[in-house]
């Protein structure tokens, strides 16, 4: 019986958390599962039944995690528990697919970014992408060979897409959001955090970072409209911004979404707009058939200091960049009665390919068969023992041919004659 430890930023989230929900109803009493946690708060959070939860500063992680056969994770979070020769398999899900830098990509990249990038690029055996468009990116991202980058499918668009958003964000925010007319995400990338700053202006008196603006003058719009404007920022967002909930703006940070056993994209589809900058929620948006609009006040600073991929933000933009609230008002209002649904669609297939859902199904049909063991075909990339093994293996199995052959049982009878 196999055993598959996942872990995710934040705790129990994202393509982890989509992923063993569909391994756990797949293959329950089939495989062991673990789940490696940082806040011991979320435990009661993860009521699935067998279910190991271990925290990542319990003394023993070491020795539990020696014995798994297969890590999934989105922040590379295990790669210190996979030894160079170990006989774990490291499936990286990730957690976006965005427009920005990532990886050794990044312009202006520190010593310690360089050093974990080629750490876990030697403990990584697969990365997961959505479709074909990502694979030669994640390869120059990571540093690793395409056929290592399997378009199989991103997990949490299932719940992205099934979840019933507009009942998770009424008890979110503890709100009937029928009321609104129009539901508005403004969800951003981080500016700091992860012990990163990016070099760009943030404006930080107003509630959109766009050039400064009367607070009313939104606040009037939201009004006349009956629109709901929420405001969740990056789970590491160390930035200080002005917060305050009113009729018309609300916030929604990770403790009110781990209330309801809840992450972001478990709300997404409660929104009929989303406006972000370069989060890979822009793009994930899309899966949605709904449009999306981008925030460019600082898109060149941006791209100075961290960088866009192909230096071309219009093209993963679509033109649509918004940085003053007179455009915003303009833009909001036009993609909310006139959206250009086929565009979004062209997009949607570029980024997403045939993609109806997390496609969950393909990822565990390509590495487990039925009964939920590893499929025989799977490599282990920088796994030297391993392949050492399979050459061995080869090499007996071609050593039996031979032994069991009549031309060598005839040598032998020979042998014995003399």
């Amino acid at each position: 019986m196999l055993t598959i430890a996942f872990q995710s930023f934040p705790d129990f989230s994202s393509n982890a958390r989509a992923l063993f929900q569909y391994m756990y109803k797949k293959y329950d009493n089939k495989m062991k599962f673990i789940w490696v946690i940082n806040d011991d708060g979320i435990r009661n959070k993860i009521t699935s039944k067998n279910v190991e939860i271990i925290n990542v500063n319990s003394d023993n992680l070491d020795k539990k995690l020696s014995n798994v056969d297969v890590f999934f994770t989105t922040h590379a979070n295990l790669t210190d528990y996979k030894k160079q020769n170990s006989h774990t398999l490291y499936i990286e899900l990730w957690h976006g697919v965005s427009p920005k830098n990532v990886g050794f990509l990044i312009n202006n990249m520190n010593e310690s970014d360089y050093n974990w990038l080629n750490k876990i690029r030697k403990k990584i055996d697969y990365f997961i992408v959505p479709s074909d468009f990502w694979v030669p990116i994640f390869a120059a991202r990571f540093n690793v060979l395409p056929e290592k980058v399997l378009p199989l499918g991103f997990p949490m668009l299932d719940n992205i897409v099934n979840a019933g958003g507009k009942e998770n964000l009424s008890k979110v925010l503890e709100c009937d959001i029928s009321k609104y007319d129009k539901i508005i995400y403004y969800m951003p990338t981080a500016r700091l955090g992860f012990g990163r700053s990016e070099d760009v202006s943030t404006n930080l008196k107003n509630t959109l970072n766009l050039k400064p603006y009367s607070e009313k003058e939104l606040v009037n719009y939201l009004d006349k409209n009956n629109y709901l404007l929420c405001i969740k920022y990056h789970p590491s967002e160390e930035l200080k911004f002005n917060q305050e909930d009113s009729k018309y703006i609300k916030y929604i940070n990770q403790d009110m979404l781990q209330k309801y056993n809840l992450d972001t994209n478990m709300i997404l589809n409660a929104a009929d707009i989303m406006i972000s900058d370069y989060s890979s929620l822009g793009l994930l948006f899309l899966i949605l058939d709904k449009p999306v609009l981008y925030f460019s006040s600082d898109a060149s600073e941006f791209s100075v200091s961290r960088g866009i991929l192909f230096n071309d933000f219009n093209f993963w933009t679509n033109n649509d960049t918004i940085d003053t609230i007179d455009k915003f008002k303009e833009k909001v209002s036009r993609e909310l009665n006139t959206s250009n649904i086929e565009s979004v669609r062209k997009r949607r297939k570029l980024f997403f390919g045939d993609l109806k859902d997390g496609g969950c199904s393909n990822i565990v049909d390509y590495f487990f068969d039925k009964d939920g063991n590893l499929k025989s075909n799977i490599k282990y990339t920088y796994d030297e023992n391993y392949v050492l093994k399979q050459e061995n293996l080869k090499l007996k199995e071609e050593l039996d041919n031979i032994y069991n052959s009549k031309g060598y049982k005839f040598l032998e009878k020979i042998r014995k004659l003399k």
